[in-house]
């Protein structure tokens, strides 16, 4: 998916960085996650001549093309449909990171 290694090193100390940041809350660690989660999907499909309109579209290309199973597709458009509509209650957040940082 990723085209080099410095790419692939780089995405993964942000998640780490996220991770491990304690002055964030929840809520910014979900946003921060979410921004890298929408650059791996931009990486996935920067060789593509499709026009992404939405990122649920450029999610669905994505599973399409490296065979995401269902359970990861699903996982993947909860935490991108939550974040966007910010719909993530306080009690509910620290699940939200898990799972974004799952699908990261």
């Amino acid at each position: 998916m990723m085209q080099s290694a410095e790419t692939r090193n780089l995405l993964y100390t942000q998640i780490e960085t996220i991770h491990h940041h304690e002055s964030w809350t929840l809520t910014q660690k979900n946003k921060a996650l979410f921004e890298v989660f929408t650059l791996i999907l931009e990486e996935a499909t920067k060789e593509e001549r499709l026009n992404f309109t939405t990122l649920f579209s450029r999610l669905a290309y994505v599973g399409a093309k490296f065979q995401l199973t269902g359970t990861t597709l699903h996982h993947s458009h909860m935490f991108r449909k939550a974040v966007e509509q910010s719909k993530i209650d306080k009690e509910k957040e620290g699940l939200y990171f898990q799972l974004g940082a799952y699908i990261c």
